[in-house]
């Protein structure tokens, strides 16, 4: 299967990430195959929604409308990038709270159902829900991160992308 998902980008609203929180879980019910990667995720998004938590790791939570068939075809997926830009929206949990004790066993529990652990390394994060969540400012180094990620395209994409800035 080609690997090529261009038209998908970071997510633009505190709303829009917590919408990939709610669905992690239950793609990953329907789709094994996306829980057996997480193991080798590191940082890992938590909110409260209307069964108990929901979680999901940085570089599925981080782009826009993600699901499971996009997580898995898509090439493009930076989990830098994207806890770079999710601290818009979230809040580190200290590695040695009563909190961080909690989302291990929660998230263990969930991936144990697939023969998965939790990274070694893993850290956690909770969605902050004191922010708006149709809170569309950039965060401050937006310019920085949006540069980054243009110097990953290819000639053509570039070109593409100086037009439509132009347009603007």
């Amino acid at each position: 299967m080609e690997k090529t998902v261009k038209t998908d980008y970071l997510v633009s609203s505190a709303n829009g990430f917590r919408q990939n929180l709610l669905r992690y879980r239950h793609e990953g019910l329907d789709t094994p195959e996306l829980v057996r990667n997480a193991a080798k995720a590191r940082s890992w998004y938590f909110c409260e929604g209307d069964g108990g938590w929901e979680f999901a790791p940085s570089r599925f939570a981080g782009y826009h409308d993600m699901t499971a068939q996009k997580y898995l075809e898509a090439d493009y997926l930076n989990g830098t990038e994207t806890e770079h830009h999710l601290k818009l929206w979230s809040t580190p949990v200290a590695g040695d709270s009563l909190q961080h004790e909690k989302f291990h066993e929660i998230l263990s529990r969930y991936l144990a159902q697939f023969g998965v652990k939790p990274n070694a390394s893993v850290r956690f994060n909770i969605f902050s829900a004191s922010f708006d969540p149709d809170h569309k400012t950039p965060p401050p180094d937006f310019v920085e991160l949006l540069l980054g990620i243009v110097e990953r395209l290819d000639f053509d994409d570039r070109k593409r992308f100086e037009v439509e800035l132009r347009e603007l």
